[in-house]
Order: structure tokens, then C-alpha cells, then sequence
């Protein structure tokens, strides 16, 4: 128990201390869009220091800490390139393909390819869903992420990290809990230095630490089935922005309102893991 506080705090000092250094160093314009990698790197950490980084995958989530690290990579590319929207979009599709043929074997990491036709008509609805909820997920991200003001980005990143992490936990699935609640404290980071310096949650954040939220969430829905109808709740979290927008507070208390409002469907989906479970 006495390391679950460095375990939250190097995500979340490291993240904070990145995105101050990208932001100083390379200006409101480049040192911003730079900045998102700072996520990505802090749940890096708290992983390698926890279980070092392996180059082979041995399970789902090892998978998901080389999806974080991949989209990290890609992302800051991008961001360093200042990437058309054209380039992002084919970027992350490509992405969100290797991440869910990741997650149901279809490049030999999780299992062989089933050869029965109804496995095989259950793996096609596994890779829809999936597509679809990485779709969904990275496109919401990245649009509460524009530039100027990543707040509410972070924010819901967060708080949905927070809410996988209690939901694994709640699951009886600790391996994921835990670089859960590394991704929500790294994601908090940035949140600290998004406020006052307005930075966007760039390519960097949105592939690294979104890619690492869906590879984590993916994991925990195929090796713990039961977890399925918890994580969509989870997923309600991504609604959030509607109710924010009719809050008091304006812009400045928007990234506050989404961290409450998204985080409550995680207490909710913790609670259902909670009673499948018993």
C-alpha cells in the first residue's frame, strides 16, 4: 500500500513538469501542440516503474501499454509536422484498426482467428463494437481538445481512466486498475498546466492516452466478459459535454464540470461490476 501514492504521483508530477517544459520550450504555438505527449509519458512511467516495458506483449494489457506508447509516438508526428486534418484522420484509422486487431487476435497477440462460423460472426460484431467505441471516443477527445484550451479534454479523459479504474477494481481485476488510475493521474497533470497556460490535448494526448484508455478498457471486456455491461456504462461518460454547456461557471469552470459530471457514470459501472461480480 505504501507505494499506491508514488504510483499516482510520478504519473501526475511527470505529466505536469512535461507539458510546463514542451509549453516553455517551444512556444504558445509548437510547445502547445507538443505538450499532449506529456500524458502518454506520465502513465509510461508509472508502468515501467511498476513492471518495466517488455518489447513482446505477454497479455491485453502489456498490449495496451504498446498501443499508449505507439499512439504517443504517432501522435507528436503529427503534432510536430502540424498535420493536416487529412493525414490525422488516415493516421487514426490506421491506428484504431491495429488497436482492435490487437485486442481479438487478428495479428496473433490475443488468440488465433476462430474458424467456426458462429465464433467468426461473433468476432466480426467483437470488431464492430470495438471500432466503434474507439471511433467514438478518440473523435470526442480530439474535439474537446482544440487549440487554445485542452481543459475539458483532460478532463473527460480522466475522468474516464478513474472510472475504468474503479470498474477493474470493483471486477476483481487489478492488472488494470492500476495503470487505470496511472492514466487518470497522469491525465490530471496536465490538466493542472492545461488550465492556467491553455493547452490543447493534442495528437500526442489523444492517440497516446486515448489509445491507452481503449486498449486498457478492451482488455478488461475480453479477459473479464462479465465486465461488458459495466463499461458501457462507463461509456456515458462521453455524453457529459451537453449538461456542461447549461452549467454555471462559464469556460474557465468547464473542465471542472466535466470531470464531476463524466465521472459519475464510472461510480455507477463500478457499482454494476460490483454486483455481477457477488
Amino acid at each position: 500500500m505504501s507505494q499506491i501514492p508514488v504510483f499516482l504521483a510520478l504519473p501526475f508530477g511527470l505529466a505536469l513538469a512535461a507539458a510546463a517544459a514542451l509549453r516553455l520550450a517551444g512556444g504558445a504555438d509548437v510547445g502547445g501542440r507538443l505538450s499532449g505527449a506529456a500524458v502518454p509519458a506520465g502513465f509510461l512511467a508509472a508502468w515501467t516503474w511498476m513492471h518495466g516495458l517488455t518489447l513482446v506483449p505477454a497479455g491485453l494489457t502489456e498490449v495496451a501499454v504498446h498501443i499508449a506508447l505507439g499512439g504517443a509516438l504517432a501522435g507528436l508526428a503529427l503534432d510536430a509536422a502540424g498535420a493536416r486534418p487529412g493525414w490525422r484522420a488516415l493516421v487514426g484509422a490506421a491506428f484504431v484498426a491495429a488497436g482492435v486487431a490487437a485486442a481479438t487476435g487478428l495479428v496473433g497477440v490475443a488468440r488465433p482467428m476462430p474458424a467456426d462460423g458462429a465464433a467468426t460472426g461473433m468476432l466480426v460484431l467483437t470488431v464492430v463494437a470495438l471500432g466503434a467505441a474507439w471511433v467514438a471516443t478518440l473523435i470526442r477527445l480530439r474535439r474537446l481538445g482544440g487549440p487554445g484550451d485542452g481543459g475539458e479534454g483532460a478532463a473527460l479523459l480522466a475522468a474516464l481512466a478513474g472510472g475504468l479504474g474503479l470498474t477493474a477494481a470493483a471486477a476483481g481485476a487489478p492488472g488494470i486498475a492500476a495503470p487505470a488510475a496511472a492514466l487518470a493521474a497522469a491525465a490530471l497533470g496536465f490538466l493542472a498546466m492545461s488550465l492556467p497556460l491553455g493547452l490543447p490535448l493534442a495528437g500526442g494526448a489523444v492517440l497516446g492516452g486515448g489509445g491507452a484508455l481503449l486498449g486498457l478498457a478492451q482488455a478488461l471486456a475480453v479477459d473479464w466478459p462479465g465486465t461488458v455491461v459495466p463499461l458501457l456504462i462507463l461509456g456515458l461518460g462521453l455524453f457529459a459535454g451537453g449538461t456542461v454547456g447549461r452549467l454555471p461557471g462559464g469556460p474557465r469552470l468547464r473542465p471542472l464540470w466535466m470531470l464531476l459530471l463524466a465521472f459519475l457514470p464510472g461510480l455507477l459501472a463500478a457499482a454494476t461490476a460490483l454486483a455481477l461480480r457477488g
